[in-house]
């Protein structure tokens, strides 16, 4: 058998989406609430990998209200938690 018919994709087991205003409140709540997401997904609060993840949606949040602000319209943060022969992901 060859090796790329023995790779499998990850599986997504888990997901959280949400909307949020693009307003500086939004963005805080964005970053709060993937912080909890990741606490409740076992990567507690202050932990490496919960640390980056929200770091990353609050940067990217942060440049959705001031580069991307249209009125009428938010933001979406989508987070999927997946499983592979490696681990999780």
């Amino acid at each position: 058998m060859h090796a790329e018919t023995d790779l499998q994709p990850p599986v997504v087991v888990s997901t959280f989406t949400q909307l949020f205003a693009c307003t500086p409140p939004g963005a805080r709540r964005a970053r709060r609430l993937v912080a909890n997401r990741m606490d409740v997904w076992g990567y507690a609060h202050g932990s490496e990998p919960n640390e980056d993840v929200t770091l990353v949606v609050a940067e990217l949040a942060a440049n959705a209200v001031r580069h991307g602000r249209v009125s009428g319209r938010g933001f979406r943060v989508r987070l999927l938690r997946a499983r592979s022969r490696c681990g999780w992901r």
